[in-house]
């Protein structure tokens, strides 16, 4: 219901997506995976997307919002979107929270969360990581 109650410009991943910090880092090597307190940090930048990027981000949220405001939350799927999607989040299938159905009624679905698409992170965020920290271990360099 947050969402169907929302407009773009006072939606929370609005405010979210504004201005990201992220934090590149190695997790593995060779195959053999770090624990989280020796993870390598790479690289790390702030992320502020322009104004292009935030037109598909609204996009896609009122895409995602539509599909609510239908009665359809229990339709939305991770395929949906180009920048950003809804993905099921929750310990398990049990995991529910009320909906509206479309007609003025309340369902109950599976929680969603908003996450970055690969398409995002592929087109926008890894052409801005330094791995000169780590050229030399990366297989498809050598």
């Amino acid at each position: 219901f947050t969402v169907t109650n929302e407009t773009w410009e006072t939606a929370k991943i609005q405010k979210k997506i504004s201005l990201t910090f992220w934090i590149v880092y190695l997790a593995k090597e060779s195959g053999k995976k770090y624990s989280q307190d020796n993870y390598i940090i790479i690289d790390y930048f702030l992320d502020q997307p322009t104004i292009n990027v935030k037109q598909i981000f609204k996009k896609d949220w009122e895409n995602i919002q539509d599909y609510i405001k239908k009665g359809w939350a229990d339709k939305l799927s991770c395929s949906m979107g180009t920048y950003i999607e809804p993905k099921t989040k929750g310990a398990n299938n049990q995991d529910l929270t009320n909906a509206p159905n479309g007609n003025g009624g309340i369902i109950k679905v599976r929680r969603r969360a908003f996450y970055y698409k690969k398409n995002y992170t592929n087109s926008e965020i890894v052409p801005n990581i330094d791995l000169n920290p780590i050229k030399d271990k990366i297989p498809y360099n050598k």
